[in-house]
This record gives C-alpha cells, structure tokens and sequence, in this order.
C-alpha cells in the first residue's frame, strides 16, 4: 500500500513464490478489500487479483524468451551479434535500446544484463513464428496456470498468422510487447527457467482439514516433468 501511493500506480500486485514447489508463500493486490465485508466492495477491487490482471510485461519477458531460443537450439552460450548503434530496423520502423546505446558485441549475458532491445531483437530473428509461439506455450503462456483463484484469465498470445504478416510484431513479442501475460504466469515461468527446468503448477492451498481436525486435503509433489532442458536452465 506504501509503495503504491509512492508510485502513484492505480493497481499493483506482488507475489513471492517458490521456485521449486510453486508453493506461493506471499501474496497481496492492491487496492485491497475485506473478505469478511465483500458486499460493501466495488466488484472489479473483488476480481482483481495475479491471476486475472492482465498486462504487457514488457522486460521481465526476457529470460524466458531466451530460455524458449535455448532450447529450441536456435541460439547456444556461444552465440553473439552486434550492436553499434543501440537499434534495429524491422520493417521500416526503428527499435531502440531503452538508453538508444548500442552494446557492441552481445553474448546472452550481455543481453540480459543491460536489457538490450535489439539482443532480443536479433534472437526472435532465429525462430520462425511457428517456433516462437510453440516455445511461449510450452511455457504456459496463453493458458491457465491452475493456480486456485477464481476468473484466471489467460492472457493474449499472438497468432502465427499475425506474427507472420507483422515483422515488427514478431520482434517486440521478444521484449514482452505485443503479448499479454498475468503475474502469475509470468512468476511461474520465471520460477521453471531458475528450477534446473521442470515444470511447476502454483498453488496456495497446503491442506485441508474439516471441523474434527481430519485432513481432507494435503498437497503433494506430482510427478516432475521438464519444462526447459537441464542445461538451459543452468545457462540462465
């Protein structure tokens, strides 16, 4: 709420998770309302929550459009391109760095440590749009999470046939803009890229008991499948 007022933002939400259960350890939206008095709050306040606030991510998307490339092998640890001049021309319109300064010769590391634009600009340039889109699904973008909030809503991913007649659009899907995501999809991806790779499911439900103390519900680890190799993962 301090930060909030501070920023002089209209909504914020914020989310602690565990990497490597989805376990959510932290929660909160704001503004907020009362549970206990819901019918004296505004309907949208009640609905508003990370998993049904839906936005563009802008930079936060990178790590994950990055960690799609790697293990789709169209880029590896070694791959670099060049950046003089802090900007790329894609179909007759100019992407800039967000300081419009170029990085000269850019590995992965370089890319994600100065957010470059146009790094990730020069790493959609090695998909196809069929490509992209199966990296971002894999990823759980475009889908519900499943976490155990009501009116998830699941995003917007664009389509190959848009990607395909739109350059520009395929680019900037690469720096998070274009593509739609809630927090907790992006917080669940990013959590799979750091895991070592495997696939989570978020949750906030640990277990339930009735009125005598018998657990009705008790969370469990499923079985773990991978959502990244191993090795992209340990890149990243």
């Amino acid at each position: 709420q301090e930060a909030a007022k501070e920023m002089k933002t209209k909504a914020m939400h914020a989310i602690v998770m565990d990497p490597n259960t989805g376990k959510v350890l932290g929660m909160a939206s704001y503004p907020s309302f009362d549970p206990n008095n819901y019918t004296a709050t505004k309907q949208d306040v009640i609905n508003m929550n990370p998993a049904s606030y839906v936005y563009e991510p802008g930079s936060t998307f990178k790590p994950e459009y990055m960690a799609a490339a790697l293990d789709g092998g169209y880029i590896n640890e070694n791959s670099s391109w060049y950046d003089g001049v802090g900007s790329v021309n894609i179909g007759g319109a100019t992407i800039k760095n967000f300081d419009s300064v170029g990085l000269g010769t850019m590995h992965l590391k370089d890319i994600i440590v100065h957010s470059s634009n146009v790094g990730m600009v020069k790493i959609s340039q090695t998909m196809t749009s069929e490509q992209t889109l199966k990296g971002l699904k894999k990823m759980g973008f475009g889908q519900k999470t499943g976490i155990e909030l009501p009116n998830e809503e699941i995003g917007l991913v664009p389509t190959a046939k848009r990607l395909n007649s739109d350059p520009q659009a395929k680019a900037t899907v690469a720096f998070g803009q274009g593509i739609s995501v809630t927090p907790i999809q992006l917080i669940t991806a990013f959590s799979e890229v750091i895991n070592g790779g495997y696939d989570i499911t978020p949750t906030l439900l640990e277990k339930v008991e009735d009125d005598y103390g018998n657990v009705q519900y008790q969370w469990q680890q499923g079985e773990r499948t991978r959502a990244h190799k191993a090795k992209t993962s340990k890149l990243m």
